[in-house]
């Protein structure tokens, strides 16, 4: 299915709120794509937006969090579905540009509130011990400290 048959789904329910039809296309446009672990990428993508009410801005940063950064989608063509600015702020602040220092990049998550909801809970799935455990231990090594390096820096509120 591409945007256009999605833009059809999504504006006759008047609603940017529908929650089924986002989860859909984060289906669709992560279709093949698989975690560190193996595991089907959208499991991931699922779990990250079950931390949030399905009717919230929250749960769509969420279902699109990985959009941009992994899939051809660009941030104009979540526009042209009709998502609401606050919605493609967060997308846009969270999405990590090619060659950005890690610095750069959680400092302009930390000047979106709802990206940085969603990124902490991202980073807390990203560190789950049985994700972890599925990797190699030097892997395991440098994901936990980049993760945890990320939560510390996140949740610092200097």
């Amino acid at each position: 299915m591409n945007l256009e048959e999605y833009k059809g789904i999504i504006s006759s329910s008047n609603r940017w709120t529908r929650p089924i039809e986002f989860f859909m296309l984060a289906i669709e446009l992560h279709k093949g794509q698989k975690d560190k672990s193996g595991e089907p990428y959208i499991l991931h993508v699922e779990r990250v937006a079950c931390n949030f009410p399905n009717d919230s801005p929250e749960y769509l940063v969420a279902l699109l969090h990985d959009t941009v950064e992994d899939t051809e989608v660009t941030i104009d063509d979540l526009r042209y579905l009709g998502l609401p600015e606050s919605v493609l702020e967060a997308v846009d602040a969270i999405t990590h540009r090619p060659y950005e220092p890690l610095v750069e990049y959680y400092a302009r998550i930390k000047c979106n509130p709802l990206a940085t909801k969603v990124k902490l809970a991202d980073v807390m799935d990203n560190l789950r011990a049985d994700m972890m455990q599925k990797l190699p231990k030097e892997t395991q090594v440098r994901l936990t400290r980049k993760y945890r390096r990320a939560l510390k820096v996140l949740q610092d509120s200097t």
